[in-house]
């Protein structure tokens, strides 16, 4: 992905480039007016000429009008570009997180993903709008107004050039020591963010199990956290304005006593006094604009830093060959695992187009790590899987996920309607394919019974539905996706066992040419599969089908004892 700042460059910088002169010629307009009122002083009011000071005045009148023009300019073109940016990053990193793969997804808490796309787009946001509004005119007016001072009385330079030498100093510690804190501050926000995410998702626990003063609790530590970093940071750099002030103070008082003592030596003017005192207060404006704007500068740096992490990661690999309609799948050999641990060990499988193959174990065995290996969210530490005898490390991500359909346990629905939530997986899908697909599912006679039948809104994640209606209307979406596998990761565990043998009744009379690849601790579940694979500690403990199986696995004669309450050895 080419670089997302040097995009932003180069679409904005002309609106930037004309919002900077049009800063400038506002800056040297307001830099040109103490000069007019030393004028006003010296020329018009201590020689009593009221045509001078009409004159001068109206000069003023006119210079600030202008100055005016150029700097509602000079705002229109800073909004334009700052919101710009953000439009666009905002886009970016959204479609940025929809391309990452799923092991560099997973390695981010969901709240650091959301303070990224949300909090540190903004702090880039008001950066650019400050820096285009006010900061880029700061060291304009800070060099401005030395120059000007300059030209009106050398020697009153002396006591600028004085002020930027412990100004510069201060302003590096500044950053040395904020730099890090913000990051800081950063991350117990994006704790903070998690937490409460995490909590709105599982409100319903927490009320189930009347746990709210422990989530309070919880809350609250986060929530100190957060502050303590936050007054932290500011304790920290709090220290620097106050420095800065008595500088910049110590130089006025420089400036009003030696002014003094050259109005009773020389030929110093009163008026040079009023100009002198205009060109130290910009002067010291622009100081105190250019710490606020170093403060926005150091959030902003904080997020660009966190920002880049997320696009510096690799996309998904789309390159690949091209995926053919499904014949034979084999595992060979195949090993994975998270964090060095190994998960699946020396798995070897195979599948055949129309076959339906289950996979039971116990919890943590590895049956749904096999599903990410399938759909290559994760790749083989070793060994592979071979898709029509094309190893599927070859094969291109987005092609081969559209020949498998994938429905999971807790499937997302979203707060659309049931038609819309079903065209999610085919957006062009016909009303018959629709009443197809929810037919198969056992979806259509609840769904006719909802109060605007396929128009009813679901709410999130589909809070008026029961978890059995949940999960049929996320199978009759991932069957209208019409791939050539589908799989079933323990995505009925919801329903009641007749209404899941109907479902299992209907994949094969309507879709016999579906190879169905079943994930499920329930035995009922699967009786019928034409072959099961029985996992035990992450290995391949057996083949076969139901009966051959109770003859021959004592991990799934085990199983099949603890959930029927049968003693024998056959059904």
């Amino acid at each position: 992905m080419q670089e997302p700042w040097q995009v932003y460059y180069k679409k904005y910088r002309k609106s930037a480039f004309i919002g900077i002169m049009f800063l400038i010629i506002e800056s040297l307009i307001d830099l040109s007016l103490p000069n007019l009122l030393s004028k006003v002083v010296d020329q018009g009011i201590k020689c009593n000429r009221l045509d001078l000071i009409i004159n001068y005045g109206l000069m003023m009148i006119a210079l600030t009008l202008v100055g005016a023009i150029f700097a509602v300019g000079r705002n229109i073109k800073a909004t334009e570009v700052s919101y710009g940016v953000e439009v666009d990053l905002s886009q970016d990193i959204f479609n940025k997180i929809l391309r990452l793969q799923q092991a560099d997804i997973d390695s981010f808490d969901e709240g650091s993903l959301i303070t990224r796309a949300a909090n540190d787009v903004l702090q880039i946001k008001i950066f650019l709008q400050t820096f285009l509004r006010i900061f880029f005119k700061a060291p304009v007016m800070a060099v401005g107004s030395v120059l000007m001072a300059s030209l009106l009385y050398p020697p009153m330079a002396l006591i600028f050039i004085a002020m930027i030498i412990p100004i510069s100093l201060l302003v590096y510690l500044n950053v040395r020591i904020a730099v890090p804190l913000f990051y800081q501050l950063q991350h117990k926000l994006e704790k903070l963010n998690h937490k409460i995410q995490s909590t709105l998702l599982g409100i319903k626990v927490v009320r189930s199990f009347n746990r709210y003063l422990y989530e309070e609790e919880h809350f609250e530590k986060y929530n100190q956290a957060y502050s303590h970093a936050y007054k932290n940071t500011k304790k920290r750099i709090a220290i620097f304005f106050p420095l800065i002030n008595f500088v910049l103070y110590s130089a006025m008082l420089a400036l009003l006593l030696l002014s003094s003592y050259w109005i009773r030596k020389s030929d110093f003017e009163v008026g040079y006094i009023v100009a002198m005192v205009a060109y130290f207060q910009q002067f010291f404006l622009a100081i105190m604009v250019t710490m606020r704007v170093f403060d926005r500068s150091l959030k902003a740096k904080s997020s660009k830093v966190r920002l880049d992490a997320v696009f510096a990661l690799e996309d998904v690999d789309q390159s690949g060959n091209s995926v053919t309609e499904f014949e034979h799948l084999e595992c060979k050999a195949l090993n994975f695992g998270y964090g060095g641990k190994l998960v699946l060990k020396n798995i070897n499988f195979e599948l055949k187009k129309g076959q339906f193959t289950a996979i039971i174990g116990a919890t943590g065995v590895g049956k749904t790590s096999i599903v990410k290996l399938l759909t290559k969210e994760y790749s083989a530490l070793n060994g592979n899987i071979y898709y029509n005898n094309q190893p599927l490390s070859a094969l291109n991500a987005r092609e081969l996920r559209k020949r498998i359909a994938v429905v999971r346990q807790n499937d997302i629905i979203f707060s659309g309607s049931v038609s819309e939530n079903l065209r999610f997986a085919k957006q062009d899908a016909s009303e018959n394919e629709l009443n197809r697909v929810l037919k198969i599912a056992e979806a259509d006679k609840f769904v006719a019974n909802l109060a605007k039948q396929k128009q009813t809104l679901l709410g999130r994640n589909g809070v008026k539905l029961s978890g059995g209606q949940r999960q049929r209307i996320a199978l009759a979406r991932a069957l209208l996706k019409a791939g050539d596998i589908l799989v079933l990761d323990d995505s009925t565990s919801s329903l009641d066992n007749l209404t899941e043998q109907k479902i299992l009744s209907n994949l094969k009379n309507y879709c016999s040419d579906l190879t169905l690849i079943m994930i499920a601790q329930k035995i009922s579940s699967i009786k019928t599969a034409d072959q099961i694979i029985v996992l035990d500690d992450g290995k391949v403990d057996s083949i076969g089908n139901h009966q051959q199986l109770l003859e021959t696995s004592a991990v799934y004669r085990a199983i099949y004892h603890s959930q029927t309450g049968a003693n024998d050895d056959t059904e």
